[in-house]
């Protein structure tokens, strides 16, 4: 296989620096995690359909403490005023490196993560609920995450009601699992590309 070093030419601020450090961190917490390892097996949507009986789904999660230990280290990366935010590290590599190369492959793992949260990733079901809004992951994140597994948003509460009335539950909980899931994906990415880099003097 080839391989290309590149030099990052430009020094890392403080302040950036602690930014990747502690994404390494919480990147290393994340891959601890017991879901992540075995999220394709735990994380299943099975369609069936007859004539007598229409269509039906069959969700497979986790226990749910699982899901949680999932979703509050995911959080490091999803939140943008975390040290730790995904798009924030891109940022900073990107700016330190100034090369096309580096660029290119950090614009991909962008799009990659950016793409498990977009709405390419969720059951199409039109514009419905909550508040006119189109049913993404980003919704199912914001949603579950602060009325139900960080916070108790009264409002949100009555539109992740709404929302889980639109999908069912079960199937909520599962596209909420399977687009953190993805995400992580590019989430190890980042963090091998960057694991043994060294700041500058």
């Amino acid at each position: 296989m080839n391989s290309e070093n590149i030099t990052i030419s430009h020094s890392f601020s403080k302040q950036d620096w602690r930014s990747i450090l502690i994404f390494r961190k919480r990147a290393e917490e994340f891959f601890e995690c017991k879901l992540f390892t075995e999220g394709p097996k735990k994380i299943t949507l099975n369609l069936e359909y007859t004539k007598e009986q229409g269509g039906s789904t069959t969700v497979v999660l986790p226990e749910e403490h699982l899901l949680k230990e999932f979703y509050m280290t995911f959080r490091f990366f999803y939140l943008e005023k975390e040290p730790a935010n995904f798009n924030k590290v891109i940022n900073i590599i990107k700016r330190a490196a100034r090369n096309d190369t580096i660029n290119k492959f950090m614009g991909h793992l962008n799009k990659q993560y950016t793409g498990a949260l977009s709405r390419e990733q969720v059951f199409r079901v039109g514009i419905v609920g909550t508040k006119g809004k189109e049913i993404t992951a980003k919704l199912l994140l914001d949603l579950w995450f602060n009325a139900h597994y960080f916070h108790s948003d009264e409002e949100k509460e009555k539109d992740l009601k709404l929302l889980n009335d639109i999908l069912g539950t079960e199937f909520s909980r599962y596209l909420l699992a399977n687009s953190v899931f993805e995400a992580s994906r590019a989430i190890k990415r980042l963090y091998l590309s960057i694991k043994s880099m060294e700041r500058c003097p």
